[in-house]
């Protein structure tokens, strides 16, 4: 497919059966070229609420459970250009030794 001016790609992150409260998936932005990203968080895709940021190259975001995750890659390339990114994600578990019994940050997406 060729991914040009204003074609969108979109992909959604969701918790494993498994997941519990602490839990988070972090997701990296490694590169982007010519393309506009955003990372989107809700807790289902019909809700009103969400909440979402713009994605830089180099940049990690993370969300904790029950969050599903919805990043969104518009293409800003010229006809005789193509779009090109990346990213990866990772599944963490709470670990109860690293807690220090603060949940500011249970609604919040995390920038690092």
């Amino acid at each position: 497919m060729d991914y040009t001016d204003e074609k969108i790609c979109m992909y959604q992150i969701e918790f494993p059966r498994r997941a519990q409260k602490g839990d988070r998936i972090v997701v990296t932005l490694q590169a982007a070229y010519l393309v506009d990203s955003k990372f989107m968080a809700t807790t289902s895709y019909s809700s009103n609420k969400y909440l979402n940021t713009v994605m830089e190259p180099g940049q990690t975001f993370s969300i904790k459970y029950p969050y599903r995750i919805y990043l969104s890659f518009v293409s800003t390339a010229p006809i005789e250009e193509y779009s090109d990114f990346r990213f990866t994600y990772t599944y963490m578990e709470y670990n109860p030794d690293e807690d220090d019994g603060q949940d500011e940050n249970a609604n919040k997406i995390v920038v690092q």
